[in-house]
């Protein structure tokens, strides 16, 4: 199951295939949190990334403030889309510039 603690890390796929794979990145962006102030840099951060992996040839997907339910849906959704020999990127950049004691 997604929790909102894994949201904190990066989860990066196999970025060394041959040139001539399709390229896929999902980037969610969540900056609104119940039990967390909101974040003020996620969806700049996340849109940043979003722009720079298009530019690299990436066909990117981007999402924002998904609840855990959507959350889950568009990770398992983006994973069951992943072919043999694809280069993906899936990007959680959620918790950055959340503050310390508020992370559990």
């Amino acid at each position: 199951m997604i929790t909102i603690r894994m949201l904190a890390i990066l989860v990066f796929g196999c970025l060394g295939l041959p040139a001539m794979a399709a390229k896929q990145a999902l980037i969610i962006g969540n900056a609104a949190y119940s039990e967390l102030p909101s974040l003020q840099n996620t969806h700049g951060d996340a849109g940043g990334y979003a722009a720079a992996f298009d530019e690299l040839g990436f066909a990117v997907t981007y999402l924002k403030d998904l609840d855990e339910s959507a959350l889950e849906e568009a990770i398992v959704t983006f994973v069951d889309g992943i072919a043999p020999g694809m280069r993906w990127l899936l990007f959680l950049p959620a918790m950055a510039g959340a503050p310390m004691e508020s992370i559990t």
